[in-house]
């Protein structure tokens, strides 16, 4: 459904459609984006409504009040639907949360709904299609969350946003959630989300990326140790790492990086900032072997603050070049180890400005080694 075309005829051939097609699936891919149109766009929403017993695939962009409209239906029943993408034009904050049961669309396999008026409900029954979920509306609560890994337990692609404060009780699922074909976890939350990681086993997980808001209470120095016992638990191949947890401490996530050896990209944002000491276990030396797959490195400034010359150090003991054959301060043979870092992006740092007058960073970038910023 193109902007361009009247709206009648769009409402006629939907109505067509579903005499041509019988009582087979039907499949939707909306696109419209004007504002103007919101009217006749629930018009021809409205027209296929009636069908969604027989919804096999529903995507594209349409304002708020339509998806609210959709969702509810297909929170009744939609048995064949097996994929849904939800992309909202317009408002949507005030509409009334939709409650999906998983026990209404048995045959999904892809869904993905930003809505922060819609909740997943998991129900009791395992879903075994479902291969993606992504809801980053933040609707949903860590129980929510926690059901839904287990109850799909064919789940490869999981992103979730939880903004509820309801906390995770562990009912319905046993004390470990064994997500065997998971490999992307993504999981963004308001409060502390320790239970997602405490009970979660993923042992082919290779992409993680954990942003959670909470803040430390005052006066508090106790470990949060809930990702590393998740990684020594399942033993994930894990690639890619973002992390952004002010509860974590700079020991934690060093903890965290040395149970991922295989690691070739990883974000540290501000939450998680670290200081020279922690850009200093991240250096590479003869004692020090952490991350040597590691070609990709983002830093965010915050709390914590690191040096120019800890940043130089690293650099140099990871890039390639031909200072990798030389001792730093030295003509003398170099130690030897694997050097793969290509690129670090720098976020928020003041001195970069700076690190393009050092000798040795601009012999790195002249070799080929990239690096940028961003304040």
């Amino acid at each position: 459904m193109k902007n361009g075309k009247t709206f009648e005829r769009a409402v006629r051939a939907i109505q067509e459609w579903k005499i041509r097609a019988g009582q087979n699936p039907l499949s939707y891919d909306f696109q419209c984006e004007r504002t103007a149109c919101v009217e006749s766009t629930l018009d021809v929403v409205r027209a296929m409504l009636p069908y969604h017993t027989q919804w096999k695939h529903v995507a594209g962009t349409l304002p708020g009040l339509a998806w609210v409209w959709i969702l509810s239906t297909i929170a009744q029943s939609a048995p064949l639907l097996e994929y849904l993408e939800v992309i909202p034009h317009g408002g949507y904050q005030t509409y009334a949360t939709v409650n999906i049961s998983l026990s209404s669309v048995p045959r999904l396999r892809y869904l993905s709904i930003p809505l922060n008026n819609v909740r997943l409900v998991p129900g009791v029954t395992n879903l075994h299609g479902i291969r993606t979920l992504q809801f980053t509306g933040g609707a949903m609560s860590v129980e929510d969350c926690m059901s839904c890994l287990a109850h799909c337990p064919n789940l490869e692609i999981c992103r979730m946003t939880c903004a509820d404060q309801l906390r995770y009780n562990g009912r319905g699922v046993g004390n470990v959630i064994e997500a065997t074909h998971l490999t992307h976890f993504h999981l963004t939350a308001q409060h502390d989300a320790a239970a997602c990681f405490d009970r979660l086993y993923a042992p082919v997980l290779i992409d993680l990326e954990i942003l959670i808001t909470a803040r430390p209470y005052p006066g508090t120095s106790s470990r949060w140790t809930h990702v590393r016992s998740f990684l020594e638990r399942s033993k994930s191949p894990l690639q890619s790492l973002v992390v952004d947890n002010p509860l974590m401490g700079e020991d934690d996530l060093i903890d965290c990086l040395r149970l991922v050896p295989h690691l070739t990209s990883l974000w540290i944002r501000s939450g998680s900032s670290l200081t020279d000491r922690g850009i200093g276990f991240l250096t590479l030396s003869p004692y020090n072997d952490i991350c040597q797959d590691l070609q990709t490195l983002t830093v965010s400034a915050g709390e914590r603050v690191c040096s120019l010359r800890s940043m130089e150090s690293l650099i140099l003991s990871r890039w390639p070049g031909r200072r990798a054959n030389l001792m730093n301060d030295t003509e003398h043979p170099s130690p030897m180890w694997k050097r793969e870092l290509r690129k670090i992006c720098l976020i928020g740092f003041a001195f970069f400005i700076y690190s393009f007058e050092l000798p040795s960073i601009q012999e790195c970038i002249d070799e080929g080694f990239r690096l940028t910023n961003y304040l």
